[in-house]
């Protein structure tokens, strides 16, 4: 469960540092830190599901590729 917090937290971390290069909203580094910090959390478990989804279909786009050149 741990690992699941750290991870989503990157992929929210990530979404938002996406959204927010066009403008910029908090007055102070610290609030800015502390409030992204949050909400990659709460964006990231949000987020995560569809992210794991969408590399376990790559994945098993990769894999069967690979296996219709073989046979």
């Amino acid at each position: 469960m741990e690992l699941y917090i750290v991870i989503s937290s990157i992929f929210g971390w990530l979404f938002i540092s996406k959204l927010q290069r066009s403008f910029i909203i908090f007055t102070t580094i610290s609030n800015y830190i502390v409030v992204k910090a949050i909400l990659s959390v709460l964006i990231g478990w949000a987020l995560m599901p569809f992210y794991l989804i969408s590399y376990l279909f790559k994945f098993v786009r990769y894999i069967t590729k690979g296996f219709s050149r073989t046979t």
